[in-house]
């Protein structure tokens, strides 16, 4: 769940791979000081989801929102791959919140979890994630006719 919810948010896995050890790092010394966690669910889903934008934000590629070009093959058996990695970038375009609220959505958790993960406000979840999903789809829409198109 920390992986993959970090693989989503940063794009690259090995990245992930990295914020996943510190996370479980941070969660073993919050455990060795007795420290209370409420929700252990929301508590690694927080600590993931501020890594991994941390991450973005020391990342110069990421300040800009560019995102190298994924060379898509046009092969039948590699369109899955082509299609996740056109809505990955397409993710990747996003503002670190808008991909942090889809992401989160994606993952499964309720709007009070995402409330209680991002710090926003229940009643405005709503609608700060319609606007997010909206602008993936846009984003999307551009980048698939991209990837179709050449």
């Amino acid at each position: 769940m920390v992986n993959r919810l970090s693989a989503n948010i940063t794009g690259d896995n090995a990245v992930a791979d990295d914020i996943t050890q510190e996370v479980f790092i941070d969660l073993y010394h919050q455990l060795q000081q007795k420290k209370k966690i409420k929700s252990m669910r929301n508590w690694l889903y927080r600590i993931a989801a501020n890594k991994s934008i941390n991450h973005i934000r020391k990342n110069a590629k990421w300040n800009d929102n560019e995102v190298d070009k994924i060379k898509v093959s046009t092969q039948d058996d590699e369109s899955k791959d082509e299609l996740i990695g056109s809505l990955r970038e397409s993710l990747s375009k996003l503002s670190e919140h808008d991909r942090m609220l889809v992401v989160l959505y994606s993952e499964g958790l309720s709007y009070k979890e995402i409330a209680e993960v991002t710090g926003i406000r229940f009643s405005s979840i709503g609608k700060l994630l319609s606007r997010s999903i909206q602008k993936l789809r846009k984003t999307f829409k551009v980048q698939h006719d991209e990837v179709y198109t050449n």
